[in-house]
């Protein structure tokens, strides 16, 4: 896999598109990868202060969003949605931000629920085994 950085874009080649990059004018985030819902418990490498983002679909206006379940070896450094359209209720995209903190072998696991439901309402899971090296 290439990845390559600028200050304003962190550009995953794997899946050949481009995120922009909050990390703040004349910083961008170390280089990292980029996961969806196609990415579901597949194993994937990340090096150490590398930035992992997950960006899962979801409609916060039916009372459902995403949630970290579990995380060892991230740090959560960005939770973000991004509206699909300016319509009201309209879906769109979460985004979470982590970063590899310790190497090893980590697990990341999020749920899409109603959190004051509890369990039950838990509607979609996302995980992943992050390699951190």
């Amino acid at each position: 896999m290439m990845f390559y950085t600028d200050t304003e874009y962190l550009i995953d080649v794997r899946v050949a598109r481009k995120e922009r990059c909050s990390a703040g004018e004349g910083r961008a985030w170390v280089v990292g990868m980029i996961l969806n819902e196609r990415d579901r418990d597949h194993t994937v490498e990340v090096s150490v202060g590398g930035v992992l983002t997950v960006r899962l679909q979801e409609n916060p206006t039916t009372g459902y969003s995403w949630s970290v379940d579990a995380v060892s070896g991230l740090e959560q450094v960005g939770d973000s949605f991004e509206a699909g359209s300016a319509a009201i209720g309209a879906a769109g995209i979460r985004v979470l931000r982590f970063r590899a903190t310790r190497p090893g072998l980590h697990e990341l696991r999020l749920k899409n629920w109603r959190e004051w439901e509890g369990e039950a309402s838990v509607a979609n899971r996302f995980g992943a085994h992050i390699i951190v090296k």
